[in-house]
């Protein structure tokens, strides 16, 4: 239904397309014939297809659960040699929330790297390459300068670090990602929460996760990050969407949008954003308080990182444990 519905903006239902539809629906109406359709976003839909009798029943299929991705990937695995270093929950946790399409596509391009290199059996270098080509358009061959290299290992280290300081677990961490150079890095974080911030505490937690690589970087090198550009965007739109709202610091940053008035609204954006990036340089203060905290734990996963390029869940977790007293 998206394909109709792309264009549709303004939720006409006279366009051609729905009339056609909605005509269907009717000449089967008595006959034995059960419709389905799917949309990934019902928005742009018309509401005289969603109503009773018609598209009346919405039934919302989420991406899946740690625990649902592991049970889906066993089924992929089924029928597949693998090595002992490779499991479900190895392959889940690098890639939490991904859609049961990608998990299969995943598993099915470790084995053609392995029949591709004359192995019988799919290893744990198999799974992590197509999950960096087809998750993160990625290579793990890709060349990147030295200078490169360290300033996305520490800003990543800095994620990483963040998310553990903050009671979550790392899956997968890498320097590599599919930006117009093939470099970037990303951060995945092992987490079943599909729904937005639910408290103050959350939404910190949130922005200062945001935060921490561009505050890595300027604790680690004493210069301000220039790759940040992406996880600030993120923080100061979840901060807006609190702000102006979610009216969680308080019901001054509202706004009565009937009575719209270009001075009123020029004054309460300024406001708003007054607001939004006051909030973002005392959590941005904090941040580097908690990345000084945890500089011998980056330093760590960076160095890791500048060699293999990588880290999965144990090598974080073994770099944090072996730092654990100087924290």
């Amino acid at each position: 239904m998206d394909k109709f519905a792309e264009d549709n903006k303004s939720s006409d239902s006279n366009k051609e397309e729905f009339v056609v539809i909605q005509s269907c629906l009717e000449d089967v109406k008595e006959k034995g014939v059960f419709v389905i359709a799917t949309a990934n976003d019902i928005d742009n839909l018309p509401e005289s297809l969603l109503r009773a009798g018609r598209f009346g029943r919405q039934i919302y299929v989420s991406s899946p659960s740690i625990s649902e991705s592991v049970e889906i990937i066993e089924h992929y695995l089924k029928n597949k040699t693998v090595s002992d270093d490779v499991s479900p929950e190895l392959i889940a946790n690098m890639m939490p929330g991904e859609s049961c399409a990608t998990l299969s596509e995943v598993v099915n391009e470790a084995g053609i790297y392995a029949g591709y290199e004359g192995e019988s059996v799919i290893c744990q270098r198999h799974i992590i390459e197509a999950i960096l080509r087809i998750v993160h358009h990625a290579y793990l061959d890709n060349n990147i300068n030295e200078d490169r290299l360290r300033a996305v290992s520490c800003h990543e280290a800095g994620h990483a670090a963040a998310i553990l300081a903050n009671g979550m677990e790392v899956g997968f961490v890498s320097v590599l990602a599919g930006n117009s150079d093939g470099i970037g890095g990303f951060c995945r974080r092992i987490d079943d929460n599909k729904t937005p911030c639910s408290s103050m505490d959350a939404l910190k937690k949130e922005i200062i996760i945001n935060l921490a690589g561009k505050a890595s970087e300027e604790i680690l090198f004493g210069t301000v990050s220039l790759g940040a550009q992406n996880d600030l965007e993120k923080a100061i739109q979840t901060l807006r969407l609190a702000v102006e709202k979610e009216l969680v610091f308080g019901f001054e940053y509202g706004y009565d949008f009937r009575r719209f008035d270009e001075k009123q609204a020029r004054c309460r954006q300024d406001k708003v954003s007054e607001k939004i990036f006051g909030v973002l340089k005392e959590w941005y203060d904090d941040t580097l308080n908690l990345m000084k905290q945890w500089r011998p734990v980056i330093e760590g996963l960076m160095t890791v990182l500048m060699k293999q390029k990588y880290l999965l869940r144990d090598d974080v977790n073994k770099i944090v444990s072996d730092n654990k007293n100087r924290i």
